[in-house]
């Protein structure tokens, strides 16, 4: 970024680069860097979709002109990375149907073909944990991760029924299936003998 003086730190593409899925993880990660002094906040985001400006703390006459190719790549690549099942909320405006984060009628069509339920709605208090979820950090993504893998898991497998908005949407199920890996069967046959 041509070592800017301050610029912004999107939480999520930050927890996405380095590698931490726990928004929890990385607040308290972001907040020991601060108190250790590697950066200072210059200004804390105010919701789930603004940054953190921060400024790094040792900066010794760095240029304050940013790479302009470099913007125009960034800018032109976060306009490609929107989903259909994701919409852009305008900001200070009420949460309602016409604001939503999420395009419910894309989520319910996800849903419907990835399980084929032949569900009618999304009930209201799924869509409620569904927000209270966001508004924890975690993403849209976050949330369709969870659902294909709860698809993956045996148990699910024997109770199809089980698998609901109301399920997934539940905390501790959420965070279960966003971080479930599928167990390999163990094959005997497919062991390499030793020589």
């Amino acid at each position: 970024m041509g070592w800017k003086k301050k610029f912004g730190l999107p939480s999520a593409m930050t927890m996405e680069v380095i590698g931490i899925k726990s928004y929890n993880t990385y607040k308290k990660t972001f907040e020991d860097l601060v108190e250790w002094g590697f950066f200072k906040v210059v200004e804390r985001s105010k919701n789930q979709y603004t940054a953190n400006i921060i400024a790094l703390s040792k900066i010794d006459k760095a240029p304050d002109k940013a790479n302009a190719k470099h913007l125009i790549k960034q800018d032109h690549s976060t306009e490609q990375s929107n989903d259909s099942i994701i919409k852009h909320e305008k900001p200070n405006k009420p949460k309602n149907e016409e604001t939503d984060e999420i395009d419910w009628s894309a989520f319910l069509d996800f849903f419907k073909k990835l399980t084929g339920k032949n569900l009618k709605s999304i009930s209201d208090s799924a869509k409620r944990q569904f927000r209270v979820l966001l508004e924890e950090g975690y993403e849209k993504k976050d949330i369709l991760k969870a659902i294909i893998n709860a698809q993956k898991d045996p148990w699910i497998s024997e109770r199809p029924h089980v698998l609901t908005f109301e399920f997934i949407s539940k905390k501790e199920n959420f965070e279960r299936y966003l971080n479930y890996v599928e167990k390999k069967e163990f094959n005997p046959t497919s062991r390499i003998p030793i020589v």
